[in-house]
């Protein structure tokens, strides 16, 4: 019981400090290029259940196995593409984390994407998906890479907004036209 406390006291301090980042405008479309990115990771596949069973395995490790060897960088964020299987839900970090045999580490190359900040509940995301693939098009400058690599980075946390307040930046790999 009190371990839960303990794991409860420290996911609500979590999202007290994490999510006083400031938050992106949304609304806001751009095409920016995206630096690599050190993260820790867990693989989320179908046949793990629920999505939360894959998501609470990296809380855990960053609260509970803190160390001075590296230091979490937010927003949390989660990748999906043609390259990997199942979903990727991932931190950033700096400095050298030991892996386990579920929380592992990428450099997670950057490169060119679209980003599109979307307010609203993760249940409305699909729909924000395509809009933002089809504001690329849009420019006519634009396409989306053929990997059809899409990230989502999640800027404040549920646990303490409601849902039509959530921000998640959508950001889609996308090459230039010649």
């Amino acid at each position: 019981m009190l371990k839960k406390i303990l794991i409860t006291l420290s996911l609500l301090c979590f999202s007290n400090i994490v999510f006083s980042l400031p938050l992106p405008k949304a609304g806001d479309f751009q095409i920016k290029e995206i630096l690599d990115k050190n993260i820790l990771y867990v693989v989320h596949t179908d046949n793990k259940g629920h999505i939360s069973n894959s998501l609470i395995k990296l809380i855990q490790y960053y609260l509970l196995k803190e160390s001075n060897s590296y230091k979490v960088i937010f927003p949390q964020l989660s990748i999906e593409s043609r390259n990997i299987k199942g979903s990727y839900y991932a931190i950033g970090y700096e400095g050298t984390p030991q892996t386990t045999n579920d929380i592992k580490t990428l450099k997670l190359k950057g490169g060119l994407f679209a980003s599109f900040i979307f307010k609203g509940s993760y249940k409305k995301i699909g729909p924000a998906i395509r809009n933002t693939f089809q504001k690329v098009l849009k420019t006519g400058k634009y396409i989306p890479h053929d990997d059809e690599e899409i990230r989502l980075l999640y800027w404040n946390s549920i646990d303490d907004n409601h849902p039509k307040d959530l921000i998640t930046e959508i950001q889609v790999k996308v090459v230039k036209l010649p």
